[in-house]
């Protein structure tokens, strides 16, 4: 589903148990490009760092899972088009971003790589 376009998003889930996972009386229709899109809108309003944040000390509560150890995961993506590589951190100090070419694992050494790096209490 990551390189289709929005429009065709709710057949993905026409085969799906979408009153199982979402609840009853919602129905594939329910989710169309219209909905992701405000979805989308409504994500990056509230900061991606916030929304993981929330969601995962929403699952630590409801699963009581021992927050005694962390875990460290990362995963790569590749970007397109022109990025400001300077942002400001907190303190109005600025920081780099760094987007470069790298390893790529869809063996595309020609795209800006980025590395995003969670780390699980």
């Amino acid at each position: 589903m990551v390189s289709r376009p929005l429009y065709l998003f709710s057949q993905f889930f026409e085969d799906k148990a979408i009153e199982k996972l979402l609840g009853t009386g919602i129905n594939s229709d329910y989710l169309n490009d219209d909905k992701i899109g405000r979805v989308m809108d409504d994500i990056y309003q509230l900061g991606l760092t916030n929304l993981f944040i929330e969601l995962g000390l929403l699952v630590i509560k409801k699963f009581k899972i021992d927050t005694l150890f962390a875990h460290l995961d990362s995963t790569s993506f590749h970007l397109h088009g022109e990025y400001n590589n300077i942002e400001t951190s907190e303190n109005n100090q600025k920081k780099p971003r760094l987007i470069t070419k790298g390893y790529s694992r869809d063996h595309r050494p020609d795209l800006k790589q980025c590395v995003l790096d969670l780390i699980f209490l």
